[in-house]
């Protein structure tokens, strides 16, 4: 029931986030139409820049795995299936790693949180807006995500939720520090 909870006020905070943002950027002239379509368009933004955390996440998993699994398309394996684990977004080939990999890829979502302490609040802000985008867009997401995300060190529960120009800003900042 918390989850549910959680979730039901994550989607409230969102939309009153979609409509401040719809009439700041109405306001500032930026947005031409005050649709359906403007609040996909700015979920489908935000879910781009959950990818780029997601990707971020990714790319330090591989770099931990490195000494661990030799094998770089093994390793790539089990960094998405991390990645993919904590935000509840498995694919074919991660959810068949998964259940191959149970033991590792939920060491390395542990690992991944000890050794990229300054991950936890980028994915506490990534998984909630990823929650908000997938519900506002009609989509079903777990609803234990973010049980999940806590009991694995990667989310931080009395986190506020993020404005989404702060949300995008900090997003591309970490993907610069990251990208070096």
């Amino acid at each position: 029931m918390d989850d549910f909870l959680t979730v039901l006020a994550i989607v409230a905070i969102v939309t009153v986030a979609i409509l401040r943002y719809r009439f700041l950027y109405k306001r500032k002239g930026k947005l031409k139409h005050d649709s359906e379509q403007a609040k996909n368009d700015l979920c489908q933004k935000m879910l781009t820049h959950v990818d780029i955390i997601m990707l971020i996440m990714f790319k330090a998993a591989m770099k931990d795995l490195a000494e661990e699994f030799l094998a770089k398309e093994f390793r790539a394996k089990i960094a998405g299936a991390v990645v993919n684990e904590i935000f509840c977004a498995h694919n074919a080939v991660s959810e068949k790693t998964m259940q191959e990999n149970r033991e590792s890829v939920i060491n390395e979502i542990s690992n991944l949180a000890v050794n990229h302490p300054d991950l936890k609040q980028p994915a506490t802000d990534a998984l909630r807006v990823y929650v908000a985008a997938k519900v506002a867009l009609g989509e079903k997401v777990d609803p234990k995500i973010f049980d999940k995300a806590t009991e694995r060190g990667f989310f931080i529960p009395d986190r506020p939720f993020p404005e989404p120009d702060e949300y995008f800003d900090m997003a591309m900042k970490l993907h610069q520090k990251y990208s070096k």
